[in-house]
């Protein structure tokens, strides 16, 4: 993601240091360069460095000409519909670009569905922020600094702000439940599927019995989801006194077996 930003950076201190064909030049060969650094260094290909930066050359002499006809700031425009362009379609194409570069940090991934949604906020931000500054050039001739600031932070915040409360209401969909079932035991759902049932006694470490896991459901998928409710809860130690099943699986996950009975620290 890292050389994308760079490209982007060169065309943007191309713009004001610049100009015409000169800035095209340096942004076509900034991304020239570092495909040709990569690939000699670290023995990566990525044209796309090549691809952004000719369609950022084009863009900055597309807005250079623009500018020259009484439309001041017109790079800027392009520059924020082409971003725009490129996260909504590769997200309608099923391949959000924004999830693929976010790979590229650290190996980080958000999740290609919150990626997906990311890039479609984003996309819309970009979309409805150029199309206003395009309307300003067109009424006033040029892009007014402040107000372009300002109603990006806006479009900004507001996007962020959708984006967490959908996240926020996508994890407490996907967050585990005990609920009261017959004689006592407390049923473990998640995302409205029974995973088995027990009881329990809460304290300074979680006592669980009687436990009877659903049919073909992995044990390890019951126990991490319980493990999960239990830590959410503020509980640190969990013990299954009894435990009718196959130890192995117990062991697998980080339990530890002593007189009381099997042991883990959350």
């Amino acid at each position: 993601m890292y050389p994308i930003l760079i490209v982007i950076a060169g065309y943007l201190a191309a713009d004001i240091f610049l100009d015409g064909y000169n800035a095209a030049l340096a942004v076509l060969a900034l991304g020239l360069g570092e495909f040709l650094f990569l690939l000699v260094f670290r023995g990566t290909k990525h044209p796309a460095l090549i691809l952004e930066g000719a369609v950022l050359a084009a863009a900055g002499l597309t807005g250079e000409i623009l500018a020259s006809r009484g439309y001041s700031g017109a790079g800027y425009v392009l520059l924020e519909l082409i971003l725009a362009g490129v996260l909504l379609i590769s997200t309608a194409r099923g391949k959000p670009w924004l999830a693929s570069q976010m790979k590229r940090v650290a190996g980080f991934s958000a999740g290609r569905e919150f990626s997906g949604e990311m890039s479609i906020v984003m996309g819309l931000v970009f979309l409805s922020h150029g199309t206003l500054l395009a309307l300003l050039i067109v009424l006033k001739g040029s892009v007014p600094v402040i107000p372009a600031i300002l109603s990006f932070g806006v479009l900004y915040l507001l996007a962020i702000f959708h984006l967490r409360i959908k996240q926020r209401r996508r994890s407490e969909e996907c967050a585990p439940l005990l609920q009261r079932g017959d004689e006592g035991k407390l049923i473990l759902e998640l995302s409205g599927e029974k995973l088995g049932s027990m009881m329990l006694k809460p304290g300074a470490v979680t006592i669980v019995t009687e436990v009877e896991i659903a049919e073909n459901l992995p044990v390890h998928k019951f126990l991490e989801t319980l493990e999960r409710y239990l830590k959410f809860q503020g509980c640190r130690t969990v013990r299954f006194t009894v435990w009718n099943g196959d130890e192995i699986t117990l062991e697998m996950s980080g339990y530890r077996k002593t007189q009381a009975g099997w042991n883990k620290l959350l």
